[in-house]
């Protein structure tokens, strides 16, 4: 009954949801957020203001089955927009429930011809391309979860730049000189003119049909000249020159780029200086002005130039990347964009004294690079399973490419890496060192002087599951007489004889007497290491101690210790002791122990050993005769790899072979790699030597020197820990690190290794 009614409220839950102003007093109640028990009533309202509220009721609202995400909404580039870079980035709104989202590009409206399809991405953002230029797109987003996928969004379109114009100089068949003309002033012919307020006029000649610094103005002038042809913006550009004659303490050339005028006092821009050493020759690119004169240093490099090298100055179509090579390998690079001249000179400057140096073949090449499509990845294959640690990568070459970056991480989003190398020239690598049981991702792009085309991936795959096994080549040493004042050394070799990584984090001695070195090892797989022992005696009489290792595989299990009690008596008894450490994350589980000789017995049989614990075993030994025995005690643990073994043994041994030292010289993989903090580098020396280890950067700069010493036959090891000459820590990284080693011996017996290595951060 609703006579008199003006207005009628809805209550749900307690509060006020709805007012109906009129009759029908109606509500349309939206349940598809709610669950469970919920309270309804309704309040009536008349004119005078009187009140009357309906008998609460109680509804029960079943929840909604799973369903699909909302459709996402498109955000940029706003439909029908142009002019659109040809490389763009496509963004879309969040939806609600999504796990993933699926972008389609297409040339045609109905999405026939797509150029791109991905139904893998997670971020709302989306770098496609590159695209045809002047070309009009349309493109479309839907977004998925577990439970299907929602509609897609309604089609925007988009059109691309029109194709820059070509350049506005002449073709690069045009722009060279090889100065073939008779002998005299070089400005004036072709192209060149000279530098404005250059000092004491300094120029160039032609001297046997090559250029010179003019030598008439004084020994320390710089002779310079300048190609008078405007360069445009976005072009790439390089001018070579071939080094000729000279090749002196001072022979020195300054290739300038983007510089702005031809003013001596005032021009601004970038050049290659290259400065003739003793060894290792400099190359620097710095940034000029104002005035030819003045400089800033923005890269340093080393590389032997001679006469007949080739050296190019290269100024990308990016304006902010430049390049330094030597017969067209590049040894140098910076990037700065602080100076953007709308159009630029190339000009070269070399210096007289001594002698005047000789330059040929002058060459300015210039181009458009075609844009770079995305590799085809193909192995490891899309999610693989069980692939080695030391794994290889390999993809379709790209048209026009000049080199390939990797980058492989443990996180699809790339963040962080753990390589990143975009120096490689083969459509290959390796990486070495993976850690087993691991998931890896890995995308691969192609690079040229114009940048870099879209990744192609990311691929997964799984390293397969590994252990790590210590194996002794010998279980005793008997330093035999030793005078008491006086040392001895002897040594054990200790190898990996698994496929993952071992660390040995101690080699302690149970007796003063007995020293071991070094006390930690990092083996590898199929690694091995010399480990030695110094025997000092005090007094005269039999001495015998026991040195323990303790090590870290991937099951945490401890490692077998070295047990020697010397001469025993036929009946007696004799007790060691043995600390076995668990060096793991997890409790180490020793469920029993058994021996293989009933003259041995250990005790505890059974124990658990919680992570970074300790337990001391005690062996006795009762000799039933006067005979060398060996007893080996077998531990049945929890440790994931084979049975850890300890090794018991008595009497006099004779005729032990010396320890297994190194043959050959070799420098080792580094172990972590990639790294960080820290990481061994191991190598090898058969005889005495003169070592010298060092870390360059992919520049060729040298960053730390780890060794310069004489050293001892043995394997060796050394950290780096990711800093640099003056102690501050590089960036991360591709980095080289290079053995040189001279037997003391036999002087012309050298070696020289080089193997690279990753920082990460």
């Amino acid at each position: 009954d609703n006579v008199g009614v003006t207005r009628v409220e809805f209550v749900v839950n307690g509060a006020v949801a709805f007012t109906a102003p009129a009759a029908p007093y109606l509500y349309s109640w939206n349940t598809a957020s709610l669950s469970g028990a919920q309270t309804l009533s309704v309040k009536a309202y008349d004119a005078a203001g009187n009140t009357a509220t309906g008998p609460a009721r109680t509804v029960y609202v079943k929840p909604l089955p799973p369903a699909p995400p909302a459709v996402p909404a498109l955000l940029s580039p706003a439909d029908g927009a142009t002019n659109v870079f040809t490389s763009p980035t496509l963004s879309w709104s969040a939806a609600a429930g999504a796990l993933s989202y699926r972008l389609q590009v297409a040339g045609d409206p109905g999405f026939a011809t797509l150029v791109y399809d991905d139904s893998t991405l997670t971020a709302t953002a989306q770098l496609v391309g590159p695209l045809t230029a002047g070309t009009t797109y349309h493109w479309r987003v839907c977004a998925s979860n577990t439970w299907g996928n929602s509609a897609f969004a309604s089609a925007w379109s988009c059109t691309t730049s029109n194709p820059a114009p070509t350049d506005s100089i002449p073709a690069p068949a045009v722009l060279r000189d090889d100065f073939s003309a008779p002998n005299g002033p070089l400005p004036g012919r072709s192209k060149w003119t000279t530098i404005a307020n250059s000092p004491l006029n300094g120029s160039m000649d032609i001297v046997s049909a090559a250029i010179q610094p003019r030598v008439d103005t004084g020994y320390y002038n710089f002779g310079g000249i300048v190609w008078d042809t405007l360069m445009s913006p976005g072009t790439e550009a390089g001018l070579t020159l071939r080094q000729k004659s000279g090749n002196s303490s001072w022979t020195s050339l300054f290739i300038y780029g983007r510089m702005n005028n031809k003013d001596f006092n005032t021009g601004t821009g970038y050049r290659l200086r290259y400065l003739e050493q003793p060894g290792t020759d400099e190359l620097e690119i710095q940034k000029v002005g104002p005035g030819y004169s003045i400089s800033t240093s923005l890269a340093t490099a080393y590389y032997e130039v001679n006469p007949g090298d080739a050296i190019t100055f290269r100024v990308l179509s990016d304006n902010r990347t430049m390049e330094g090579l030597v017969n067209g390998v590049k040894v140098i690079s910076a990037m700065d964009s602080s100076l953007t001249p709308a159009q630029w000179y190339f000009a070269f400057r070399a210096c007289v004294f001594p002698t005047a140096v000789r330059f040929d073949n002058f060459a300015v090449s210039t181009h458009k690079p075609a844009s770079l499509a995305s590799p085809m990845l193909l192995s490891p294959p899309k999610d693989a399973a069980g692939q080695s640690v030391n794994l290889g990568f390999s993809w379709n070459p790209v048209a026009g490419a000049s080199w390939y970056r990797l980058q492989l991480s443990v996180d699809s989003t790339f963040v962080p890496t753990l390589v990143d190398d975009s120096a490689l020239t083969a459509p290959s690598d390796t990486v070495r060192s993976l850690a087993n049981g691991g998931r890896y991702f890995w995308r691969v792009s192609a690079l040229s002087s114009a940048g870099a085309g879209p990744y192609a991936g990311p691929w997964s795959f799984t390293t397969v599951a590994g252990n790590a096994v210590l194996v002794v080549n010998r279980r005793t040493i008997n330093f035999g007489k030793v005078r008491v004042g006086s040392t001895k050394k002897d040594s054990i070799l200790i190898r990996n004889s698994g496929n993952s990584p071992l660390r040995v984090s101690s080699i302690q001695s149970s007796s003063p007497l007995f020293q071991p070195s070094p006390g930690t090892a990092m083996l590898q797989p199929a690694g091995q290491q010399n480990v030695y022992v110094t025997f000092s005696p005090q007094q005269r009489g039999a001495a015998s101690g026991l040195i323990v290792s303790a090590c870290d595989s991937s099951g945490g299990a401890s490692s077998p210790p070295i047990i020697l009690f010397g001469p025993v008596q036929p009946g007696s008894s004799v007790t060691r002791s043995a600390t076995i450490s668990n060096t793991g994350d997890f409790d180490l589980l020793i469920t029993d122990i058994q021996s293989t000789n009933a003259d041995f017995r250990i005790t505890p049989r059974n124990v658990a050993i919680a992570p970074a614990e300790s337990v001391r075993f005690q062996i006795t030994a009762t000799p039933t005769t006067s005979q060398l025995e060996t007893a080996q005690f077998v531990f049945i643990d929890n440790s994931g790899s084979s049975s850890d073994t300890l090794v018991a043994q008595l009497g006099s041994p004779s005729g032990v072979d010396p320890g297994n030292g190194p043959k050959e010289y070799a420098l080792l993989q580094n172990y972590p790699n990639p790294f960080n903090p820290q990481t061994f580098i191991r190598y090898t020396i058969p005889v005495p030597s003169r070592v010298v280890l060092r870390v360059f950067n992919i520049l060729g700069e040298q960053i730390a020197t780890l060794v310069n010493d004489v050293e001892d036959p043995g394997v060796k090891s050394v950290v780096w820990n990711g800093t640099d000459r003056r102690g501050l820590v590089v960036a991360s990284g591709l980095y080289f690190y290079r053995l040189e080693a001279a037997d003391l011996q036999e002087p012309n017996r050298k070696y020289v290794g080089h193997q690279k290595m990753i920082f990460a951060k």
